[in-house]
C-alpha cells in the first residue's frame, strides 16, 4: 500500500499509520477502553461494561432484562484479525496529541468504518481519547446499504447491538433526530432489529415519536413486515390506531399493501381494526385484492372487512381492483365472501367519465379471459335470483 504521507503531505509524527483501513478490536492494554458483554455466572444477564482508561473506573449497564425475556440474542461483536489502525494509540503512550484537520478526517473515516463493522471496542476508544464526537453527523453510504448519517442510527440500521449499546453509554441521547426528525427505533423497525428496538426501548426511546412525515416507528416496522418488532412495539404501548398523516394509512393497510402476511395476522391478532380506510378510501381488503395477496385477504374479510367497501372518489371496491390487476385469485375468494358484480366505478371526474363493472375493468385492462368470467358469473346470477341462497358459491369454487 502507498505510503499515506504522499496522499496527504502529513509528517511521521503526525500522520496516521498505513494500516488504516485495516479492521480490528482493541488489545486488552491497561490504558486502552472496552465496551464489552459479559455474561454474569451467578445472574445470567448481559452487560456492556465501559473502562475508564485512566481511573481504571469501570461502568456497567445491564442489556439484557427486556431483550432476555423476549428471547432476543445478543451476539458478540465481530472483531477481525489483530493489528494496529490510527483508533488505537500506542499502549506505553498515554498521551493523545490533538490531530490535525487532516487526520481527524481519517480518524472519522476509520470511525464510521468501526460503526459498520459492529467493532464496539474501537468505537469507545475512539470516543474515550475524545478524538471523535459520537453525536456528529455524517453521510457515509457502504457498500451493504447502509446510509444513516448518525452513529446511534447507522448502529440500529445494522443491527450491532454491542455498538448501539456502546454508544448510549457514552451518553448519546436515545431520543436524538437525524435531519428526518427519525430516531433510532425508527432504523430499528425499518431494518427489523428487534434486539436493537428492545434496548432502546429499555433505555427511554418513545414508541410513538414520529418521524419528519410523522409516521411512528410501528409503520416502519408494517411498511418492511418486521412482525417481531411489531409485537415487540405494541407490547411497549404503541398503538395501533395509529395512521400515516400522508394519507391516514393504518398499520393494517401498510403490511397488506406490501403483502406482509404475518405483520398483519399479528396486528389483526392484537386487536387492529381490519377495515379502517385510509383518506381516499382504501381499505386493507382492497390492497390485498389488487395486491394479489389471497391469505391477506381472507384474514381481513374473517376480521370484518366490508367486501363490497368502496372508496371515496371513484368507487372501486376490492372487486374491481383485483379485476383491473388480472388477480383471478382474489377475484375468487371476493365472490366466494359475496362481491357484488355489479359495482358501477368511475373513472375521470368529469360527467363524461367512463363507469366500470368489475368486468369491464379487467377488459380494458387486457385481462379478457377475466372479464368473460366475470360477465358469465353476471348471467349466472341473474338465472338464481329467485333463490334466497348464492348458490354460485360452490360453482365458483369449481370453475373460476
Amino acid at each position: 500500500m502507498a505510503s499515506l504521507e504522499s496522499k496527504t503531505g502529513l509528517s511521521d509524527e503526525t500522520r496516521i499509520t498505513e494500516n488504516s483501513e485495516d479492521w480490528v478490536s482493541i488489545d486488552n492494554s491497561d490504558d486502552m477502553t472496552e465496551s464489552k458483554a459479559s455474561a454474569s455466572s451467578d445472574t445470567g444477564s448481559t452487560k456492556s461494561t465501559t473502562v475508564d482508561s485512566i481511573s481504571g473506573d469501570q461502568t456497567e449497564t445491564d442489556i439484557a432484562p427486556l431483550t432476555e425475556s423476549r428471547g432476543f440474542e445478543i451476539d458478540a461483536p465481530n472483531s477481525p484479525e489483530p493489528t494496529t489502525t490510527s483508533l488505537h494509540t500506542d499502549a506505553e503512550d498515554s498521551t493523545v496529541p490533538e490531530p490535525s484537520p487532516t487526520t481527524k478526517y481519517f480518524l472519522m473515516d476509520d470511525f464510521w468504518r468501526a460503526l459498520d463493522e459492529g467493532d464496539a471496542a474501537a468505537v469507545s476508544h475512539a470516543i474515550t481519547q475524545g478524538t471523535i464526537d459520537p453525536l456528529q453527523k455524517r453521510a457515509v453510504p457502504n457498500s451493504d446499504g447502509l446510509n444513516a448519517n448518525m452513529p446511534l442510527h447507522r448502529a440500529a440500521q445494522a443491527g450491532h447491538v454491542q455498538v448501539l449499546t456502546t454508544l448510549l453509554n457514552h451518553g448519546v441521547p436515545v431520543d436524538q433526530l437525524d435531519d428526518n426528525n427519525e430516531t433510532a427505533l425508527h432504523y430499528a423497525a425499518w431494518f427489523g432489529s428487534a434486539t436493537c428496538a428492545a434496548i432502546l426501548i429499555e433505555r427511554g426511546a418513545s414508541v410513538d415519536q414520529g418521524s419528519l412525515f410523522g409516521s411512528p416507528p410501528l409503520l416502519w416496522a408494517c411498511q418492511n413486515g418486521h412482525a417481531d418488532v411489531i409485537d415487540l412495539l405494541l407490547d411497549m404501548g404503541a398503538s395501533f390506531d395509529a395512521s400515516s398523516p400522508r394519507d391516514g394509512e393504518s398499520p393494517v393497510g401498510i403490511a397488506a399493501f406490501s403483502g406482509h402476511w404475518e405483520a398483519v395476522k399479528t396486528l389483526l391478532a392484537r386487536g387492529a381494526r381490519a377495515d379502517k380506510p385510509n383518506d381516499d378510501g382504501y381499505t386493507p381488503a382492497h390492497w390485498a385484492a389488487e395486491g394479489g395477496h389471497g391469505q391477506i385477504l381472507r384474514d381481513v374479510l374473517k376480521y370484518g372487512a366490508d367486501v363490497n367497501a368502496e372508496t371515496t372518489d371513484a368507487h372501486f371496491t376490492p372487486l374491481h381492483l383485483a379485476a383491473a390487476e388480472g388477480r383471478t385469485e382474489t377475484a375468487r375468494i371476493l365472490l366466494e365472501h359475496g362481491a357484488d358484480l355489479t359495482k358501477i366505478a368511475k373513472i375521470g371526474d368529469d360527467e363524461d367519465g367512463e363507469q366500470w363493472t368489475p368486468a369491464e375493468a379487467a377488459m380494458e385492462n387486457g385481462f379478457v379471459e377475466l372479464g368473460h368470467l366475470l360477465e358469465d358469473w353476471v348471467k349466472l346470477l341473474a338465472r338464481f335470483k329467485s333463490l334466497a341462497a348464492n348458490p354460485w358459491q360452490v360453482e365458483l369454487r369449481i370453475d373460476i
